[in-house]
């Protein structure tokens, strides 16, 4: 009975299948192949027997269809990198600010004075900072270093002062236009030992004066390091005229019993903190007597060298064929033989000049200097030189009479040092004399008109023996 009913449906199904295949076999005949719809689902339906009425279950295994092989088309390789896309550079651009905003203050940079970066301990520099605002604000300065010291900083200068000690220092300014725009510039420095300088020498003319007496103060010194040196001198009394090496100190107008005592120092620096100092003291002595000196009349004719050869000379030049390159004076000072000398001076006046008799635009003609002598007469002979020639005084008239001050009338020159040694070695009838010398142009021209003294003393304040 079972074996009825499957053998039924499956009967059914053939049947519908066969329906939906229009022309194909009758159901009751089924097909040895596969049904059109069995292919359409890929498989195979398994072939039925019958017998009788009743239909055989057969077995039955599907069979896998096998798709017919293909041949790919070939295909072009690709290249999996492609190239960046072409761009074309552009010049960066500096920003600019906003219209209206503020821009900061621009450093050229710091100027020194002296302008080595090599400063020595307590040495000084002078440091100016460049600075400008595009804006045209008014800038503000603030001055700051890693060590020494400001002697003053005022807006874009400052004066900064080296600690004692070597190594590198760094000074800082900040520049600021008020608005929160700053600029910062710095400049280092190295600091090194400095030697100070030495003083060599530190002469007084006379070491005691009458109340108003004066006395040349001369120093040499020198410095270990090459520096240029200045000379500084100062007293705790009466007046000092001149500089540098040579000075001229004048006493007060003391009277007995007051303060008679005086101190001059000489303090020597070398512009980088190095100081000498030296002292000398000055008395001043109650009972001198000033008097003046004019030139003796007979004072022309021939001076004769001590162990050279004779010279002619005039007292003045008068004329333009004559001697006028030399003038002498001599002077009767015999009152100042052993005397304490305080002070002595020249003093003389000339006739106006005519033209330029000393060549002084071409600089070719100058004063060779003054020399004095102690002379002695004999009345059966000319003025001779003594045993001693002064020759310094040419040294330090050069250039005190060189040039135009030569022209000025009347000229008054200090020669008290040179009085005081020549009274320490004349005789009473021994005379002083002093001559002026003219140096000639290389040319060897005259003189274009003569140049006549018309007058000339000496004063001298000195203690009566």
């Amino acid at each position: 009975m079972l074996k009825s009913l499957c053998g039924l449906l499956v009967a059914l199904m053939l049947a519908v299948v066969g329906c939906g295949g229009g022309d194909g076999p009758s159901a009751t005949t089924p097909s040895s192949g596969p049904s059109a719809g069995d292919s359409a689902f890929g498989k195979t339906t398994p072939p039925a027997t019958t017998s009788g009425d009743d239909f055989d279950e057969q077995p039955w295994t599907p069979q896998p269809t096998t798709p017919a092989p293909t041949t790919p088309a070939p295909t072009t390789p690709t290249n999996p990198f492609t190239s960046p896309p072409t761009t074309t550079p552009t010049t960066p651009t500096t920003p600019t600010a906003p219209a209206g905003a503020n821009r900061v203050p621009q450093v050229a940079g710091i100027s020194l004075d002296p302008s080595s970066t090599t400063v020595p301990m307590n040495g000084t520099v002078r440091l100016t900072v460049n600075a400008s605002d595009p804006d045209g604000d008014v800038l503000q300065y603030v001055w700051a270093a890693n060590g020494g010291s400001f002697d003053s900083s005022d807006g874009s200068r400052a004066v900064w002062r080296a600690p004692q000690l070597t190594g590198s220092f760094t000074v800082t300014v900040m520049v600021s236009d008020g608005k929160g725009g700053s600029t910062p510039a710095q400049q280092s420095f190295t600091v090194v030992t400095n030697n100070s300088p030495v003083i060599n020498s530190f002469t007084l003319s006379a070491t005691s004066v009458g109340p108003g007496g004066s006395v040349i103060a001369s120093g040499a010194a020198s410095d270990p390091d090459g520096d240029p040196v200045t000379y500084k001198w100062s007293a705790d009394g009466g007046t000092i005229t001149g500089a540098g090496q040579n000075v001229t100190w004048v006493a007060p107008q003391a009277k007995p019993g007051e303060k008679s005592e005086f101190s001059i120092q000489l303090k020597v620096e070398d512009g980088k903190g190095g100081v000498a100092q030296k002292a000398n003291t000055v008395t001043i002595v109650f009972g001198y007597v000033t008097e003046t000196f004019n030139v003796v009349p007979a004072a022309t004719g021939t001076v004769i060298r001590n162990g050279g050869s004779d010279a002619t000379r005039t007292r003045a030049g008068d004329d333009a064929t004559n001697e006028s390159f030399r003038a002498f004076w001599t002077f009767n000072l015999g009152k100042v033989k052993s005397s304490d000398v305080t002070q002595a001076t020249l003093k003389f006046t000339h006739k106006q000049t005519v033209g330029d008799p000393f060549h002084l635009e071409n600089l070719q003609l100058g004063l060779g200097g003054i020399r004095v002598w102690i002379v002695r007469y004999d009345p059966t002979k000319l003025p001779r030189y003594g045993t001693e020639t002064i020759t310094e005084v040419q040294e330090l008239f050069v250039e005190e009479l060189a040039g135009e001050p030569l022209r000025q009338s009347p000229g008054t020159y200090d020669i008290t040092q040179y009085v005081q040694r020549i009274g320490q070695n004349m005789a009473t009838d021994d005379y002083v004399q002093l001559m002026v010398g003219f140096q000639k142009n290389t040319q060897n021209d005259n003189m274009e008109d003569s140049m006549e003294w018309s007058s000339a003393a000496i004063t001298v304040t000195y203690a009566p023996v």
